[in-house]
């Protein structure tokens, strides 16, 4: 979470226990530490909290990463993955000459 968000959640007594989340809901305890800062995050503990607040994050984290790919950009994705290859290439010969030094 941003600092500040986290600040404010915390002075506002929304901001959702990791621990609490682990012991009940172990997927959504990681979901909430990796995932987006969405607004129904601070509706899952707290004041207002929503029964049902947990599996509305989930969907909307489903939907945010459902966002289909502009076909521009993939095509610039397949040409970093060529270079990571590539550099990986490279390196794995520069330790295979190191060894064999």
């Amino acid at each position: 979470m941003p600092l500040l968000a986290e600040e404010l959640a915390e002075e506002l007594g929304v901001k959702p226990s990791f621990w609490k989340l682990l012991l009940t809901e172990p997927n959504l305890a990681i979901q909430t530490q990796l995932g987006p800062v969405l607004p129904i995050l601070y509706r899952i503990h707290g004041p207002q909290s929503l029964p049902n607040a947990g599996e509305l994050y989930t969907q909307a984290v489903a939907r945010t990463r459902a966002v289909p790919i502009p076909h521009h950009a993939e095509k610039s994705r397949r040409g970093h993955v060529l270079i990571i290859v590539a550099m990986s290439f490279v390196l794995l010969a520069v330790i295979v000459g190191l060894i064999l030094r």
